[in-house]
Formats: C-alpha cells, sequence, structure tokens
C-alpha cells in the first residue's frame, strides 16, 4: 500500500523586509544629500558669479564716465581746477548751443540767445563758457553770470534770433546766456557755437557705510555714480598726473595724460564653502591723454 504524502508550502506574502527597506532608504538618503550638496554649490557659484558681474560693471562703468569727462580737458586751456591723488576737479561741459541773437544789457555783461541747445543751462557762480568767434576763429573763455531756458529766455531780454545777414526773424532762442564783459560783442557773431562748462569734483563719497563714485557739479550736493568701491585708505580711486616727457607731476597746467584706478566690490556678499561671507572685488586701470597737448 502506497502512501501519498503532500507537501503544502506556506507562500510568501508581498513587500520588503526591514534590512531591504534600510538598503533602499540609505541609498535614497545618499542620492538626496549628493543632490542638495550639488544644488548648494552651484547656487553658491551662481552668487559668486553674480557679484562678480556687479563690481565688474560698476569698475568699468566708472572708468567709462571718468574716460569721457577727461578726453574734453585740455590742461593748458586750465580745464584742470585741481589734481590731487584721490580726486579731480574739472571744467566739465553742462551744456551747448549755437549764437542766434545778441545784445547789450547796459551793466557792462552781454546776452545772448541761442538754438540748437542740448545740456543743462543754470548760471551759477561756477558757470563759464566758452565761445567761438566766427570773425576770428579763435575761442574765448568767459565767466556766466546768468542763464534762462524756454519761454525765459524770451523775457530776459534778447532779442529773436536772426541768421546771418537775413531780415526775417527766425524762431526765439531755446536759451540764454549773459556773460560779464561786453567785449566780447565785438568778435562774437550768429553762428559762433557756445560750450558752457561748470566747476565739478570727481572723488568717492561715503553713504550708509559704503564708499561710491561720487561727482559733485558745483557746490551742489554729490550725486552717487557708481559703486560701491573699496575705501580711500584702500585704493577705492586713486589718479596719477604725467606731463609731456612721462614724470609725474603735481602741475595742473603741465597735465598731458591722466592714469586712474577703480577698485570696485559687489553691491552683496559671497560665503565661500559656509566661510564667514565677504564682498567680490574686481579693478580697472585706464590711461586718457588730454586734448590740445603735444
Amino acid at each position: 500500500m502506497s502512501m501519498l504524502m503532500n507537501n503544502h508550502t506556506t507562500p510568501r506574502e508581498g513587500g520588503f523586509t526591514i534590512i531591504e527597506l534600510l538598503v533602499v532608504s540609505v541609498v535614497g538618503l545618499v542620492v538626496v544629500l549628493g543632490a542638495y550638496q550639488l544644488l548648494v554649490s552651484q547656487s553658491r557659484m551662481l552668487t559668486q558669479q553674480r557679484e562678480l558681474v556687479d563690481a565688474r560693471d560698476s569698475a568699468r562703468g566708472g572708468a567709462t564716465l571718468l574716460a569721457w569727462e577727461l578726453k574734453s580737458v585740455s590742461a593748458s586751456g586750465g580745464d584742470l581746477y585741481a589734481i590731487d591723488p584721490d580726486f579731480l576737479v574739472i571744467r566739465s561741459v553742462q551744456a551747448t548751443g549755437v549764437i542766434c541773437s545778441w545784445s547789450d544789457t547796459g551793466a557792462g555783461e552781454s546776452q545772448y540767445g541761442l538754438r540748437q541747445t542740448s545740456g543743462q543751462f543754470s548760471g551759477t557762480v561756477n558757470d563759464s563758457a566758452m565761445i567761438f568767434s566766427v570773425i576770428d576763429n579763435t575761442w574765448g573763455a568767459y565767466n556766466v553770470t546768468s542763464a534762462w531756458t524756454g519761454s525765459d529766455a524770451w523775457t530776459a531780454g534778447s532779442p529773436v534770433c536772426f541768421w546771418g545777414d537775413s531780415t526775417t526773424a527766425a524762431p526765439r532762442p531755446e536759451a540764454a546766456i549773459e556773460i560779464d564783459t561786453t567785449a566780447a560783442l565785438a568778435n562774437l557773431e550768429v553762428g559762433g557755437p557756445v560750450h558752457v562748462f561748470r566747476k565739478t569734483t570727481y572723488a568717492l563719497s561715503q553713504r550708509n557705510g559704503r564708499w561710491w563714485l561720487g561727482r559733485q557739479v558745483g557746490t551742489s550736493a554729490w550725486e552717487l555714480l557708481t559703486g560701491p568701491m573699496r575705501s580711500p585708505t584702500n585704493g577705492g580711486l586713486t589718479f596719477r598726473y604725467y606731463d609731456a616727457v612721462g614724470d609725474p607731476t603735481t602741475n595742473p597746467l603741465a597735465v598731458v595724460r591722466v592714469e586712474f584706478t577703480l577698485r570696485a566690490e559687489s553691491f552683496g556678499s559671497v560665503s565661500p564653502g559656509g566661510a564667514t561671507g565677504g564682498v567680490v572685488e574686481d579693478s580697472t586701470t585706464t590711461t586718457v591723454f588730454l586734448r590740445n597737448t603735444s
């Protein structure tokens, strides 16, 4: 007699063992931590790059502005009022125009109506004008005592504009200036270009604990142009002046070449590798040859 034996195997229930879950959790944690570290590293790198671009733009922008101003300066013409390693005082162009009319005020001054104007006409004690004489082809320097624009120029005493030898009245002046002499009337005629200047200082100016490239026009408040910069004691802005033979000079009338360096800082700070945060710096050095130099 044979015996039939049945072997019954209990089927395994679905799921993972505790060990398998632990392994999966550890692997997942490693992957997440790796991804987090990568994101943190990329974020830190992008922040550093952004702040570097910020500092670089500040340095380049300031250098472009100063170079543009210096290119119109004539040291022999007296455009450099004062030179110093930390600041520069120049005669800066504020407005331009063309003479279209003139008159004698009767008080030892002469007044000129202007057309084709641009810039700002203010007429302060810090204003001067270079006016070209179409009679003898020379430039003359004069002190500007008053200035008007728009309808104020019409009522200030300037006659309507006449062009050349025309007897037909042209449009009214767009602006008018008054200079402190009537002697110019003999040499200045309609068509002569006019450049109005104002004493302007460039230096570092402090605000809210940071230093910025600043500009002071005449005696007005300081304007912040770009920055922040390193402090003056850390070389945020330095000027160097050279004469015709390349030697350093402190004589404003002898300057032929100006070299300046701007050292800019980022507005924000960067914390590399969890260390204490600090600003990112960049610098630029520019050389400018002044006009009317040999």
